[in-house]
């Protein structure tokens, strides 16, 4: 015999769609789902969104903390409802078994006509679960996957600024060690990307640069050492995506005073002449 009655299924309805009940849980619904004679439209509803969220959303999983707190503000409202689903059964009883009005309704039922008898108490509680409860429902996982798609958006530009800072830090670290050379990174044209760039006395190199457009396809943005009245040397490439952040880091650069560092875009990676004019390019400095 099922553990859980039809009330309490349709009440976990919302989560066991999405995905946010416990196994046990999970267990309780199907069990009851399996051997339960009444139907349980509410399933069919919340399960009709979910192929919905698919197409018009990424699938992410939200924080199991924030799906938690909408699940449990969705079971506060429902048992609400059914405490006020309680109070209407007695007085819906009362009457439909022909016994006087209680004491507490007279004054709220005073100089209306008496409901026809016998109410058929079923069909009032079905119709007192109406549709809106199923849409309070439906709106719920709703909300969990526009959440999920902010969700997204949030941790990607998380993710991006702790990937520059990383990158800064690590090109900050080059250019301040004993002998390091830093480099600023201008843009050929008023307003385009600019950066940082370092190289260290033992051939460590390291770059970060923002407002790079974006790569498409095999295209690449190609790093170049040059050494004064010495040849462009490749020493790295990478691609960028909609933030237009890059970074690169590599070892074995040429060192020396009066080194230029230049960035080009490339078809492809494995570039060994650039491709000009040079996107950004900057002189090294001697570090502090």
């Amino acid at each position: 015999m099922s553990r859980l009655s039809c009330d309490q299924v349709r009440d976990l309805a919302s989560g066991f769609v999405v995905g946010a009940l416990e196994p046990v849980q999970v267990h309780d619904v199907r069990d009851h789902l399996s051997t339960c004679p009444e139907p349980h439209p509410e399933m069919d509803e919340l399960g009709g969104v979910v192929p919905y969220l698919a197409e018009s959303v990424e699938p992410v999983e939200p924080p199991m903390e924030l799906r938690g707190r909408i699940i449990e503000a969705i079971d506060a409202e429902l048992r609400a409802g059914r405490r006020t689903d309680a109070a209407a059964d007695r007085l819906i009883s009362s009457l439909g078994a022909g016994s006087t009005v209680p004491a507490a309704a007279q004054p709220a039922l005073a100089g209306r006509p008496a409901p026809a008898l016998p109410i058929d108490l079923a069909a009032e509680r079905a119709r007192r679960r109406a549709p809106l409860r199923w849409l309070a429902a439906v709106a719920a996982v709703v909300l969990i996957g526009a959440l999920g798609a902010w969700n997204v958006g949030l941790t990607e530009q998380l993710s991006d600024a702790r990937g520059e800072q990383a990158a800064f830090d690590r090109v900050l670290a080059i250019a301040q060690a004993p002998g390091g050379q830093a480099i600023i990174l201008g843009p050929v044209s008023v307003g385009g990307p600019a950066g940082l760039a370092a190289v260290g006395p033992d051939g460590s190199f390291g770059l970060t640069l923002d407002g790079l457009p974006a790569t498409s396809g095999s295209q690449v943005y190609e790093a170049w050492v040059i050494a004064p009245l010495g040849m462009p040397v490749p020493v790295g490439s990478f691609a960028v995506g909609s933030s237009g952040l890059g970074s690169l880091s590599a070892a074995q650069v040429p060192t020396g005073i009066g080194l230029t560092v230049g960035l080009t875009l490339e078809a492809h990676s494995g570039a060994t002449t650039p491709t000009l004019p040079m996107v950004v390019s900057g002189v090294a400095a001697k570090g502090s």
